[in-house]
């Protein structure tokens, strides 16, 4: 972002931003459980652990690291 930035880009800029970080940080809690998370090109996720695979919602993702995983702290 610079000084030229219209208010409007540099907004989108941080949410973009927010949104990577968010995605990293649900793939990281995702490997520290053995689990790969990828994130498929309609938006949703695919899960998979051992041979087992499942695709997930955006607003699935948390609930179902915690209920395969166990709470992470």
């Amino acid at each position: 972002m610079t000084a030229t930035t219209p208010p409007a880009a540099a907004v989108a800029e941080l949410d973009g931003e927010a949104e990577r970080k968010r995605q990293a940080t649900l793939q990281a809690r995702a490997a520290l459980q053995g689990v790969a998370l990828r994130r498929l090109a309609d938006g949703r996720w695919l899960a998979s652990r051992w041979n087992l695979c499942r695709e997930l919602d955006d607003g699935e993702v948390e609930g179902w690291l915690a209920r395969v995983g166990g709470a992470l702290r």
